[in-house]
């Protein structure tokens, strides 16, 4: 383009343009170096106050000195006393990132695998940690002012714009356009930030990445506000398959409503990001973003595999530490981030059979501990027995003798001592009365013996009935983390191989507790006696209908994916069955009479509502 700035820095072309600022593309004469020169809109160049805090910024800003923080080679824009307010153009000149934004990555790629996007996030929140260090705050971090650079190297930009800008004509000049999806409750609110604003925003960046998609939507600018500021924060789990648990806490506690409650630093949430990683093998960052970025097509699949091999060791070192609940959380993430890792089935079906080992030990314990306590209160219990008199132990032995003779002349042909004892040999106990003193002379007593009923004849042995037989049945749920439940009983998560099932009909109920939308499934199946199930039962949970609503003309014809037959009518909710709980994209027509088709593309997602407004 040929204009010089300052003397040094010669323009060559725009590449980028915003709000606040037209950005271009130069060369440092005096250095040889090229560099991006960002010059402020000629129409607020006659406000002293934006000139006084674009340079105050600048000047802030000059300050970082951190890699992946955009640096600051120069600046200008304050005028001499009585010079013309327009005189003299107000422009930043930073180094020259050559690469692309992570919104265009995110365009080109699509979403990223959590552990990635936590890398990313980790990174950026290195960045904001040294700044707010340095007294300054972001305060519009978002993927279009975050680039990758050569050898991977993130550069987070445009430092100090949302406060810079933060005057009345606002929206008017755009310069917050696809920022407020990343405002934290507190920007909604009008209360005062600081370094926490950044975490918040942060959290809606790791969101963005590994979905897709932003935690907040609305139609309208002023439900979007609304949104943010109930800071009502979607289980993301529900949305990408095989997010894991650990991940989710730190994203969760980065997106809080209240600011207390979020991580009180940017560094906290690197730190807390680091060590999930490296618990899964994943690190130096530094290096893992290098090799990631040079070619992200095929690492992603490679550390997709990676991740899965992190996470059965994980659970390994959990099962080994007896941790079962831990384990089981992490074989169930390997599994879902990759079904078909053999891996992580085995460590599922250990970890399984340690659980079962481990419950039927607790049970033999308690069994064990209840026979104990029920021998003791026995032996308390006839130890506390009484008799009516005290016997004399000399006279107890002497009868005791008596009773071993009767015993030998009977013979072990005769009934022994089952059968009354002849008068002859009745013994004599000598037994002193009850409460008398033991000097007393005891009186003597003849013994008559017990009455003994006569034998009954033997009884016929009981039938026995013949318990019915059993089959073993496989159960295989999808997603893994589903609940199965059968007759009332729950027998496993996800994966149930040999249980045992008599012949009929049986309830089979899944349910998922962490998925809001999903469905519970409740229904039956049969178990024939002459043919039962040799293959494992394969069943998935269901998922709850998006609620779409068209708003137009009334009695117009909704169709959806050019189906021959309308799903409804506009200002009518329409329920649209969905298979997955992701988002999925719906091409829909609206026919009105007397008037043009309309057609757009929509955007549904389970036990979400959506609304598309005919223009």
């Amino acid at each position: 383009m040929g204009r010089t700035y300052l003397g040094r820095y010669e323009i060559d072309r725009e590449i980028g343009r915003g709000g606040m600022a037209v950005v271009y593309r130069g060369i440092d004469t005096t250095l040889n170096r090229p560099v991006a020169v960002k010059v402020m809109h000629s129409h607020l160049l006659k406000r002293q106050d934006a000139r006084e805090r674009f340079c105050r910024e600048a000047r802030v800003i000059a300050k970082l000195k951190h890699e992946n923080i955009v640096e600051v080679y120069d600046y200008s824009g304050n005028l001499p006393q009585g010079a013309a307010p327009d005189s003299e153009d107000a422009l930043i000149v930073t180094e020259l990132v050559e690469g692309i934004s992570l919104a265009e990555y995110l365009a080109m790629h699509g979403p990223m695998i959590p552990e990635v996007a936590a890398m990313v996030t980790a990174v950026v929140a290195g960045a904001l940690e040294h700044a707010h260090a340095n007294g300054v705050v972001h305060r519009d971090v978002k993927p279009e002012n975050i680039m990758v650079g050569a050898g991977g190297v993130l550069k987070l930009m445009d430092f100090g714009i949302a406060h810079v800008v933060d005057m009345e004509h606002l929206t008017v000049t755009g310069a917050i356009v696809g920022s407020p999806a990343h405002m934290s409750p507190e920007q909604v609110d009008g209360k005062a930030l600081d370094a926490r604003t950044d975490v918040f925003s942060l959290g809606t960046l790791f969101f963005l990445l590994s979905s897709g998609s932003l935690p907040f939507n609305s139609d309208t600018p002023s439900g979007l506000l609304r949104a943010i500021s109930e800071a009502r924060v979607p289980d993301i789990r529900g949305r990408v398959r095989g997010f894991p648990d650990d991940l989710w806490a730190i994203l969760a506690r980065m997106m809080a409503r209240d600011a207390d409650r979020r991580f009180q630093s940017a560094g906290e949430v690197a730190e807390s990001i680091a060590g999930v990683l490296a618990s899964v093998g994943i690190g130096p960052l530094p290096e893992e973003m290098k090799r990631f970025f040079s070619a992200p097509a095929v690492q992603s699949v490679e550390m997709r595999h990676r991740v899965c091999q992190g996470r059965v060791a994980l659970g390994r070192r959990y099962l080994a530490a007896g941790r079962q609940a831990m384990a089981i959380r992490e074989a169930d993430t390997a599994i879902q981030i990759l079904p078909e890792s053999e891996e992580a089935i085995r460590l599922m079906s250990a970890v399984r059979k340690s659980v079962k080992r481990v419950r039927l030990i607790r049970i033999a314990f308690f069994v064990g501990v209840i026979g104990l306590l029920s021998a003791g209160a026995l032996l308390v219990m006839s130890r506390q027995r009484g008799y009516p008199g005290n016997v004399d132990q000399a006279d107890f032995s002497a009868a005791m003798s008596i009773q071993r003779r009767v015993a030998f002349e009977m013979g072990p042909s005769r009934r022994g001592l089952d059968g009354p004892l002849p008068a002859r040999i009745r013994p004599m106990i000598r037994v002193r009365p009850y409460g008398a003193a033991p000097g007393q002379q005891a009186s003597d007593v003849q013994v008559q013996p017990e009455k003994v009923e006569p034998q009954a004849a033997p009884q016929a042995a009981p039938q026995v009935v013949p318990k019915p037989e059993a089959f073993p049945i496989s159960i295989h749920a999808y997603p893994p983390a589903v609940q199965i439940q059968v007759d009332g009983r729950r027998v496993g998560t996800g994966r149930v191989e040999g249980l045992m099932l008599e012949p009929g009909r049986h309830r089979l109920v899944l349910s998922h507790p962490s998925c809001d939308q999903c469905r519970d499934v409740d229904t039956s199946f049969l178990i024939d006696r002459e043919s039962p199930p040799k293959a494992p039962m394969r069943v998935s949970i269901d998922y709850r209908e998006a609620r779409l609503l068209v708003v137009g003309p009334q009695n117009g014809k909704v169709f959806l994916n050019n189906e021959a037959r309308p799903r409804g009518v506009t200002n009518q909710p329409i329920m649209v069955p969905m298979d997955r709980p992701t988002p999925v994209d719906f091409m829909l027509k609206v026919v009105v009479e007397g008037r043009p088709d309309f057609s757009t593309r929509v955007s549904l997602q389970a036990g979400k509502a959506a609304a598309v407004r005919l223009q």
